[in-house]
């Protein structure tokens, strides 16, 4: 393997007229809206444990330094199986609809944990097209660029745009002995991408987006596209950017004769393999994997409730939300009792924002 570049990532969120004291008397806290089906890493069944496992110790917390408030969650799951499309294809109405159900039935709690989706979030999110009717969402996914600069949302996980950023920055630069600076790229579209994948690729083939206007770039949209780009001594670039694991390289390369001057630009975030398993295989020689840095603390925790072949970073990143969320009360609720004729009056202007916090992913 060519080599790997971590990827940091940090986020905060601003939302107006936040109120603590509303929110530490409601019946119920937190909302938790996500995809209950088999197949998604962020799947509610997967979610539930790690989220009540947080709950409960962020209320020891709150109990532990004299405070009354207790984080009350609700889990709303939406299950597409039964639709032609499956997973977020069908989300966009999904997420809208509970919402409106929770506010109809009086459920509606200070914060909403998920979607993962971006079809899904954009509808709750956007000022424009979105409800009126919202609340701050906290969420493990939402990589597309339509959730940017949305007042009332923060992303645990690095968004597409992070990602063009990056590349755009790494395309530019100069690395001795690694790589001289770059100005083109093929970008690799497969068929069937993982929600991440398919907005980390659109970023990167989106007209009017960073990368597309900083690097002269040409789209490959199926194995063929692929293959022929490859043999051509005339190519465009000899950088080629997919998104997906070492298998989806080798099924890029299978049959192909690569090029010796050619390196694959592979986007593989949450893979934690790569800080596990020091070898690597023959197919992944002209590969440079970009992938997040070795940081994870839930792999060998052993107070995890749940299987721990279903934790994942998205998984984890929804018990991080909560929590981020419990600190961030905590901390207010503690600084009210302490000076209790403060302007504030318990309304946080700035939710989430320039926080520091410790979580597990």
């Amino acid at each position: 393997m060519l080599g790997l570049f971590w990827f940091w990532f940090g986020s905060v969120l601003c939302v107006s007229g936040f109120d603590v004291l509303s929110c530490r008397n409601s019946s119920v806290t937190l909302n938790v809206v996500l995809l209950e089906d088999e197949d998604s890493p962020w799947s509610l069944k997967f979610v539930k444990d790690v989220v009540e496992m947080a709950v409960e110790v962020e209320n020891k917390k709150n109990q532990d330094v004299g405070l009354d408030f207790q984080i009350k969650v609700l889990f709303s799951g939406f299950n597409t199986t039964h639709y032609r499309r499956r997973g977020c294809g069908s989300s966009t109405c999904e997420a809208v609809e509970i919402l409106k159900s929770l506010h109809n039935k009086s459920e509606l709690g200070c914060v909403m944990l998920g979607p993962s989706c971006t079809y899904a979030t954009f509808q709750l999110v956007d000022q424009e097209v979105g409800l009126t009717l919202t609340i701050p969402i906290i969420s493990a996914g939402s990589f597309g660029l339509s959730c940017d600069y949305k007042e009332k949302l923060t992303r645990l996980l690095p968004p597409a745009r992070k990602i063009s950023e990056f590349f755009v920055h790494f395309w530019h630069k100069y690395f001795k002995n690694l790589k001289p600076q770059w100005k083109t790229a093929y970008i690799y579209k497969k068929l069937n991408n993982t929600e991440e994948c398919f907005w980390y690729i659109n970023a990167l083939e989106a007209p009017s987006a960073l990368f597309s206007s900083n690097i002269s770039r040409e789209m490959l949209r199926n194995q063929g596209d692929l293959k022929k780009a490859l043999e051509d001594k005339n190519r465009h670039s000899n950088i080629f950017v997919l998104c997906g694991t070492p298998d989806d390289v080798f099924s890029a390369m299978n049959n192909i004769n690569i090029p010796p001057n050619v390196v694959f630009v592979l986007i593989d975030l949450y893979n934690e393999g790569y800080h596990t398993n020091a070898s690597s295989f023959d197919h992944m020689r002209n590969v440079l994997v970009v992938t997040m840095h070795s940081f994870r603390s839930y792999s060998n925790h052993s107070a995890w409730k749940s299987n721990a072949t279903a934790l994942n970073d998205y998984v984890v990143g929804y018990h991080d939300a909560v929590v981020l969320f419990g600190k961030t009360m905590r901390d207010n609720l503690l600084a009210m009792k302490n000076q209790p004729f403060s302007e504030s009056s318990g309304i946080i202007e700035h939710l989430f924002r320039n926080t520091t916090f410790e979580g597990k992913s």
